[in-house]
């Protein structure tokens, strides 16, 4: 079962401009968007304030709505992914890192950022082991390959070293811009990871009763 939700639109003036910058929308028109905050991408030391109720913090509840929702129709915890994209992954990440209930399947950020610096204190004890998959490209135009490779360093002390790209390194998407110019959500070079650490969660669940 696939979930693709859709963030509600913002009106936030600097925000709407960097949309712009980037090819969405003319600055004016609301546009839609995860988070109304805004941040240097390159300063992974920036975060947004999620303690202040907002937008962005009401974005992160709807994701574990929407993960409690799959949960209570019968679907196992860990059979539970979450793939993030762009800002999406300052909303999904969090989502899932503070997710209390139950230890999800896996987190996956496709040239995505998360905007928490704090969140390896924030991880809830049930995702200390969730394997989190992080990919970006080197010729990224909205988030700086050094940024993420500095943000990665927060989800190897949030879950363990082994636990992030099974104990590697960044997957570095080569083909990102030739696909969707700076900054595609995802890439062939993804299919087989992603595949990867779906079907390694699959393999070790338990059979299904018929």
């Amino acid at each position: 079962r696939i979930v693709l939700p859709t963030a509600s639109k913002t009106t936030a003036p600097r925000l709407l401009e960097f949309l712009k910058a980037g090819g969405g929308g003319d600055g004016v028109e609301p546009q839609i968007s995860w988070v109304e905050s805004f941040k240097d991408f390159e300063d992974p030391k920036q975060g947004f304030d999620w303690a202040v109720p907002s937008y962005d913090s009401l974005a992160v509840e709807y994701v574990q709505s929407l993960i409690r929702k799959e949960i209570s129709r019968g679907i196992a915890p860990d059979r539970v992914f979450v793939l993030c994209h762009s800002q999406g992954g300052s909303v999904g990440s969090r989502a899932v890192l503070t997710f209390d209930d139950a230890p999800l399947g896996g987190l996956i950020m496709l040239s995505a950022w998360h905007a928490s610096p704090d969140i390896a204190a924030l991880t809830s004890e049930k995702q200390k082991s969730l394997p989190i998959l992080c990919a970006h490209s080197p010729s990224d135009g909205i988030v700086a390959f050094p940024g993420v490779r500095d943000m990665c360093e927060c989800f190897v002390e949030a879950v363990g070293k082994a636990n992030f790209n099974g104990g590697g390194p960044i997957i570095e998407e080569d083909d990102n811009p030739a696909f969707v110019k700076y900054h595609a959500p995802f890439v062939p070079s993804m299919a087989k990871p992603v595949g990867d650490l779906i079907m390694k969660k699959e393999a070790a669940a338990p059979a299904a009763e018929s």
